[in-house]
């Protein structure tokens, strides 16, 4: 479960967390939508626009040093991308320079040294990308969608959403490791209500995640059905019943061309 500190009142497409470095006023986050790069501060909230122009900016990562950023810029339509490497207070895409043209969907990215890794959700890869030499090399295969990577140095770690797991690959080495099963659809804390009437107290969303908005729907109940047997000892059918009286159904977000996350909102005031 994650707690949201903060909320973006925009359509995210990929997002990272950068520590404090020159331009970017403090610790924060690099999030892309639309066709723009947004930098929104950790300490008070404020957002500003650091570059604009990209055709789908999706995945994002930063340098250590908060100074140079990579993007990957989507062309859906064309089952390709471009990767643009583009200084911290210069990022708009007419500054940027790219680093690489092919197929594929990344849809995040992370960074080792000057190594590059992105995860391809339609090519069900990890490729690495040697920054200076331009060169990919595929460093796992055979993924189910996957949709997140990150890098501790040693090791990758993947996120297939198909599969709902987290797998790990030493760089060199193509075989996986499953470190997690199970991770159906995220589940996540608002800091408040998301509506007067329902208190003062947050709300507990579980989501379904997939192209039919029934199914999404009834994935999001059954998650909130186990949650609620889980966290507050509830039989399942009393905690099916609260779900009916109580729980609300909205759609998050749409995404990658039919991809729906449909939430089970569940008010906490409820509980006192």
């Amino acid at each position: 479960m994650a707690k949201l500190i903060r909320r973006f009142e925009v359509d995210t497409q990929g997002a990272t967390l950068i520590g404090g470095g020159r331009g970017t006023a403090g610790q924060g986050l690099l999030v892309t939508t639309g066709r723009q790069i947004l930098f929104q501060s950790l300490a008070d909230g404020a957002t500003r626009v650091v570059g604009d122009g990209y055709d789908l900016p999706a995945g994002i990562v930063a340098s250590g040093d908060g100074q140079t950023l990579f993007v990957a810029d989507l062309d859906l339509p064309g089952r390709q991308f471009v990767l643009y490497q583009a200084a911290m207070d210069k990022a708009d895409r007419a500054h940027a320079k790219v680093i690489l043209r092919a197929p594929g969907q990344p849809m995040q990215l992370a960074l080792s040294g000057t190594t590059l890794y992105y995860a391809d959700r339609r090519g069900g890869s990890v490729v690495a990308v040697d920054i200076a030499g331009r060169k990919r090399t595929p460093v796992a295969t055979g993924l189910s969608a996957p949709v997140g990577v990150l890098s501790d140095g040693k090791r990758l770690l993947i996120s297939e959403n198909g599969a709902g797991r987290i797998v790990s690959v030493s760089p060199g080495d193509n075989s996986t490791t499953v470190e997690r099963m199970g991770l159906v659809a995220p589940q996540y804390l608002t800091a408040g209500p998301l509506v007067p009437r329902a208190g003062t107290a947050g709300w507990y969303g579980t989501t379904g995640v997939g192209p039919d908005l029934y199914a999404g729907a009834q994935e999001a109940v059954r998650a909130m059905v186990a949650h609620l047997a889980e966290e507050y000892g509830l039989s399942r059918e009393d905690a099916y019943v609260l779900c009916s009286l109580a729980v609300d159904l909205r759609i998050s977000e749409i995404v990658d061309a039919g991809q729906y996350v449909v939430s089970a909102l569940l008010p906490l005031s409820l509980f006192g």
